[in-house]
């Protein structure tokens, strides 16, 4: 068994969105709306800021958006990869093979948001996990309070949600970490990039990400471990 660290990209569906989806996505929007902006009327404001507030809303929803690259550290062989695609069903097969012998996993968000959307956009797809043994895959395991076989560094900042909330640009500046931020693509222009055929940025953004999650876990498992005196 082995270790990995991993993250996703994700932008709203590619698909037409259905009538359900649609009149699901115009409540959740209005009332999104409402809290982002509570002293002016959604009818008054401009349409480039409806749209922006609607696709940041697909995008980070899995019933509204879909997983369009997937980074991967396997620290045992010091082997990173990342695959931006428009073709999820393939990403998410891959992911699932790649992952098979891997029991311990390293993430930031990751319990929250990654594994369910993960999960979810699979079980849109038909995509069955691997088993281990007969038993279900460790990756499923998502017990609240553990580190494994999730290790979920923004839990453990946070205080399992309870407290301080960071993001992983303020924790790895916060440890002393170079960012993983700071090239041409953010979280916001993944769609942009990605329409633009910029697979390649996507794809070393994403790594970014992951690297930077796992050399920050590393440091926060050393700090823990470490003897005090």
């Amino acid at each position: 068994m082995s270790q990995l660290a991993f993250d996703i990209e994700t932008i709203p569906q590619i698909a037409p969105l259905t009538k359900l989806q649609k009149t699901t996505l115009d409540q959740k929007l209005d009332k999104e709306l409402k809290y982002l902006y509570p002293t002016t009327s959604v009818q008054d404001l401009p349409e480039e800021v409806i749209t922006e507030v609607k696709r940041k809303q697909m995008a980070i929803n899995p019933f509204f958006g879909q997983i369009v690259c997937i980074g991967l550290y396997d620290p045992s062989t010091d082997e990173s990869t990342a695959t931006c695609s428009v073709d999820e069903v393939r990403l998410l097969k891959d992911f699932w093979r790649d992952i098979e012998s891997a029991d311990q996993f390293y993430s930031f968000n990751g319990m929250d948001f990654d594994v369910p959307y993960i999960l979810l956009r699979s079980a849109h797809h038909g995509i069955i996990p691997p088993t281990v043994r007969g038993k279900s895959h460790p990756f499923l395991d998502r017990k609240k309070y553990n580190i494994k076989p999730h290790f979920d560094l923004y839990k453990l900042i946070s205080d399992w949600g309870g407290r301080t909330t960071a993001t992983l640009d303020q924790v790895t500046e916060f440890l002393g970490i170079k960012s993983p931020k700071g090239g041409e693509v953010v979280a916001a222009t993944v769609e942009k990039f990605l329409l633009e055929g910029k697979y390649k940025l996507i794809e070393e953004y994403c790594l970014r990400d992951v690297m930077a999650t796992y050399e920050a876990c590393m440091l926060w498992v050393d700090y823990v471990n470490k003897p005090k005196y």
